[in-house]
């Protein structure tokens, strides 16, 4: 009787503390597992990010260059076709101040290629 019971009780007693052991051993793997997760997906998420940012700063930096670039390139070459203008005024025998007015150019810029 004693015994026996005594034998009983500690094996349900083991097998209990086997059951709730191995539960409480479940629950905390699943909780550790769970937030390291959450920070590889954080970080992940982040290096995505700033790649991302990265090629789409890439993108609209070399578009706007182009279009700086572009209107530059107009401009000089505007400004080009007025100095030679200028020149072809000025060796027509006009003044300065009427080449200046024709091309659209500064009085002083003109002038300036009168003296070259």
């Amino acid at each position: 009787g004693i015994v026996e019971g005594e034998r009983l009780g500690r094996e349900r007693g083991i097998a209990e503390g086997e059951r709730l052991g191995r539960e409480r051993g479940i629950a905390e793997g699943e909780k550790i597992g769970h937030e390291r997760g959450i920070a590889e997906g954080e970080k992940i998420g982040h290096e995505r990010g700033i790649a991302e940012g990265e090629k789409i700063g890439h993108e609209r930096g070399i578009a706007e260059g182009e279009k700086i670039g572009h209107e530059r390139g107009i401009a000089e070459g505007e400004h080009k076709r007025a100095l030679e203008a200028a020149r072809n005024a000025l060796a027509m025998g006009l003044s300065a101040e009427q080449a200046a007015q024709i091309t659209g150019l500064p009085l002083d810029e003109v002038q300036a290629l009168q003296e070259a």
